[in-house]
């Protein structure tokens, strides 16, 4: 029976064979031969079973495993499925002053993963405004000459998932260049 597990999980496979004692067998994933290791687990116990347990699998991993005794075998199909990106680091509340430059930062769970950045529901786009860095697994948006009207709400999002934080800006505070004077 096929098996379907998400990547970073564990698989175990079993068999069993008769006569019991025969120990002319081998466990391969495509059609390369599999020994314990640190991530391969392989043990034979009483009564003609054997089993295999493959450790944190990638979705390279995916493939046939089949278990062979002597000319005869048995395959089953390994589905190892990528797992959504998720937010290690979510976007956080941030509040600038006119003028300024605002940086929103999150990390994701998985490096290079495409991300889009939205104010309100509008998708934005690279510009003199706004600015969108990718690191590895860090996002960032930053938009430059704050105004007013560049306050909202803002959400990085992935395919599966999203996280969302609030711009603040605070208008430059009044400076008076001259004093009230009397001119009489």
């Amino acid at each position: 029976e096929d098996i379907d597990v998400f990547e970073g999980e564990s698989a175990t496979f079993k068999c069993r064979i008769s006569p019991a004692e025969y120990t002319n067998v081998q466990w391969f994933l495509d059609k390369t031969p599999l020994h314990t290791n640190e991530l391969n687990e392989i043990q034979s116990r009483q009564g003609g079973y054997h089993e295999l347990t493959l450790k944190q699998l990638t979705v390279k991993d995916s493939g046939v495993v089949t278990f062979e005794a002597g000319d005869k075998k048995s395959s089953v199909n390994l589905f190892v499925k990528a797992l959504p990106a998720g937010f290690k680091e979510e976007l956080k509340d941030t509040e600038c002053t006119e003028g300024e430059t605002a940086a929103l930062c999150c990390e994701l769970s998985k490096p290079d993963t495409a991300v889009e950045w939205r104010k309100e529901d509008k998708l934005l786009h690279p510009s003199s405004k706004h600015e969108m860095r990718q690191k590895g697994a860090v996002a960032e948006l930053l938009i430059h000459q704050l105004q007013q009207e560049d306050a909202g709400s803002y959400t990085c999002c992935t395919r599966d998932q999203k996280t969302a934080a609030t711009l603040t800006v605070n208008a430059l505070p009044v400076l008076f260049k001259r004093g009230l004077r009397n001119e009489e």
